[in-house]
């Protein structure tokens, strides 16, 4: 068996789980006297380079955490470790046993009483145990957190604190269960070198491929090792937003889970090579994450990205805070105003552009939307192609309230956006120059712009589609349109290519021009996902007709498709006949839902991947005979918008009884993504702004 590094009880540079430790005291004690504020009177911070740093005290007694604050001075580099760690609960497991972020654990620091959450108070009982006293620097117990112009103060010091600290220690939390396995298995992943790795496939069911792996792995490899390597990569810690500042800025730095030490290139590799990797993707490893609960189910994607984005330093948008703010959407933050103000420390700017930004000077008296805004100005001045309106989701996923609508909610949590991928692959102002202005201190974007159309009719919306909704108002759509699209395309290939928004690329590649526009062999495996969605939609029509019905809806279905085929040169409608055929099982009577999923080929996959490649958008269709895909939360009468600097489309709604408009969010409108619009838009450039 592979050996992974478990700590003794007699390295005293390490830590160690103590028999017992869960019957800690979790219930809070009454302060004292003066409590934790007396503590913070004690020892001011008097200088910008000031900060507290904490010993604990040697104790037999790891229930009883007794410690130490003092006052150190930054530029003198003190000797220190910094702590990463998440406040809440480690694991989703640990969650649902109760731990929360709730400061419920006694300590005592210089005599005063403090409360801290029970994941932190893990860690003291860990590094008391092992005798790893300090000096620490941990921003739960080092910071006064009551005190808000001192939080504020601190934030701009976060990068010198890690940046100085001799080494920054990862507490991923207590170990359970699953560590050890999921270590195991990091460990033979982490260790054969990438070319032989890729020639294994170490989840097939084959024997010969089962007997190849061990060979290569020194080891078998069940089920139960994926779960708890999935489990292990699922830790919160790897969520945090202010991770992307601790680790990378961080001079050395060691991952503990519980008792183990785990190995970072180990992690790294292995999280980036799963993810990205042909047999994970099929397999559908991250399954297993998605399934444990507590985050999105892109949680595999913003853990890798995460893991990149701190050790590959690759800079894609503009400056890198720009970079770092848009890819930092993935991660989580208990303060919503920490998804900003925790990534400063990628600012690269001179001290001079630094203060030209009030951005730079966290201050926790500003709301959220004042922070925001704040953070996509700098975006739009700092990235190309106005990036920023593209990162605007669909209103309907907003939670911050009174957000203006040009300004994204980083509070949510994004990885594969569509907006920023788009900007890679359409060009449709070209390289005309952006006019943009902030206004009313920061609660409207004014930005030049033309009106190139009005919707007229909308479809179905991507969810829909896949969660079962019958398509009936897109076949209508379609079947009242011209047979010859405006760019010549017969109206199929310009509709299969819209609900795609004309693009094929590899998951996990950088989305660039190379897969725009799609090939045309995605045309056959078109025709397979018609197929079988229109049998998918006769079979569930027919689920709700009665006997004696005049007009079933599964016969309107049909007439619809029969319809649009008569005129189809292209031959993509299936016909009636086909449709009946994959209905019909001649081994046994009727047929269900999965029966059809059965029969499913490759080419219905193929386009079913291109499909869910941006897996949210409406079909609508414009005055002007125009097909697109936008926002879900599109309505009848919403205007499409070129603006200059812009590699997208935008729409706008107008404000009732005011001149102003909403940001509705970006769209794909098919025929104008690449300058087609620009030369009959530029005579009717004018000023809008958003609210």
């Amino acid at each position: 068996m592979l050996a992974i590094a478990r700590e003794s009880a007699q390295d005293n540079n390490a830590f160690t789980v103590v028999a017992g430790q869960d019957n800690a005291r979790l219930e809070p004690e009454p302060p004292s006297a003066r409590g934790a504020c007396g503590l913070y009177e004690t020892t001011p911070l008097g200088s910008s380079n000031h900060i507290r740093l904490l010993i604990i005290d040697p104790s037999s007694n790891t229930q009883a955490i007794h410690c130490s604050i003092s006052v150190a001075d930054l530029s003198t580099w003190p000797y220190y470790c910094a702590l990463s760690y998440t406040w809440g609960p480690p694991t989703y497991q640990a969650e649902q046993r109760g731990m929360s972020d709730k400061r419920c654990c006694s300590i005592t620091c210089n005599g005063e009483t403090v409360l801290v959450a029970e994941n932190l108070f893990h860690f003291l009982q860990q590094a008391s145990a092992k005798s790893h006293f300090g000096p620490w620097w941990i921003d739960a117990i080092c910071i006064n957190q009551e005190d808000v112009s001192e939080r504020s103060r601190e934030i701009l010091k976060m990068s010198d604190i890690y940046a100085t600290a001799d080494n920054v220690v990862v507490w991923l939390g207590k170990e359970d269960e699953y560590t050890k396995p999921a270590l195991q298995l990091l460990t033979a992943l982490g260790e054969p070198d990438l070319d032989t790795l890729r020639r294994l496939d170490p989840m097939s069911p084959s024997n010969e491929t089962k007997a190849r792996t061990v060979a290569v792995l020194k080891r078998a490899i069940d089920e139960s090792d994926w779960t708890a390597l999935a489990l292990l990569y699922k830790r919160t810690w790897f969520s945090r937003v202010w991770i992307l500042q601790e680790c990378r800025l961080a001079r050395a730095t060691t991952y503990r889970c519980g008792d183990y030490i785990v190995n970072k290139n180990h992690l790294v590799r292995v999280g980036i090579y799963i993810k990205f990797s042909r047999w994970a993707s099929q397999r559908g490893f991250f399954n297993k994450i998605h399934s444990a609960g507590i985050f999105q189910d892109n949680a595999a994607d913003y853990v890798v990205m995460v893991l990149y984005l701190i050790y590959h330093r690759e800079f894609l948008f503009g400056s890198r805070l720009s970079t770092a703010i848009i890819n930092g959407g993935m991660c989580t933050s208990t303060d919503p105003r920490d998804k900003i103000y925790a990534l400063l420390s990628f600012f690269d700017g001179s001290p001079e552009e630094r203060r030209s930004y009030s951005l730079m000077s966290p201050d926790y008296s500003k709301t959220v939307p004042q922070v925001y805004a704040e953070a996509t100005e700098y975006i739009l001045r700092n990235s190309p192609s106005l990036l920023a309106l593209s990162l605007v989701g669909d209103k309907v996923y907003k939670r911050v309230p009174d957000l203006p609508s040009w300004v994204p909610d980083y509070s949510l949590t994004w990885v594969s956006n569509a907006g920023f991928q788009k900007n890679n692959i359409y060009s449709a102002s070209r390289d005309s120059a952006p006019q943009w202005r902030i206004l009313n201190r920061g609660k409207i974007l004014a930005l030049t712009a033309s009106r190139i159309d009005t919707i007229s009719h909308l479809g179905e919306s991507k969810y829909e589609i896949t969660h079962g909704a019958r398509g009936e108002q897109l076949l209508h759509i379609i079947t009242g349109m011209k047979d010859r699209y405006v760019n010549g395309q017969n109206k199929l290939e310009a509709l299969w290519r819209t609900l795609i928004e004309d693009s094929d690329y590899e998951i996990g590649s950088r989305c660039n021009k190379d897969g725009c526009p799609a090939p045309t062999s995605l045309a056959v495996a078109f025709k397979a996902f018609l197929l079988y969605h229109a049998a998918l939609w006769v079979l569930k029509a027919r689920k709700i007709e009665t006997p004696g019905d005049r007009s079933p809806p599964s016969d309107a279905i049909l007439a619809v498709l029969e319809d649009m085929s008569r005129d189809d040169t292209t031959k993509l409608v299936p016909s009636t006949e086909e449709i009946h055929q994959l209905l019909t099982r001649p081994e046994r009577k009727g047929t269900s839902m999965n029966d059809i999923f059965y029969k499913r080929t490759e080419a219905y996959r193929s386009y079913w991947d291109a499909f869910c490649r941006v897996p949210e958008g409406r079909f609508f269709r414009t005055q002007g005979g125009l097909m697109g895909m936008g926002p879900q939360s599109l309505q009848v009468d919403d205007s499409i918008w070129l603006v200059p600097g812009a590699k997208v489309l935008f729409v706008l709604r107008e404000k009732r009884g005011t001149p102003r408009f909403e940001l509705m969010g970006d769209c794909y409108v098919h025929g104008r993504m690449h300058g087609e619009a620009l030369e009959d838009a530029m005579p009717n450039m004018t000023t809008v702004e958003l609210e």
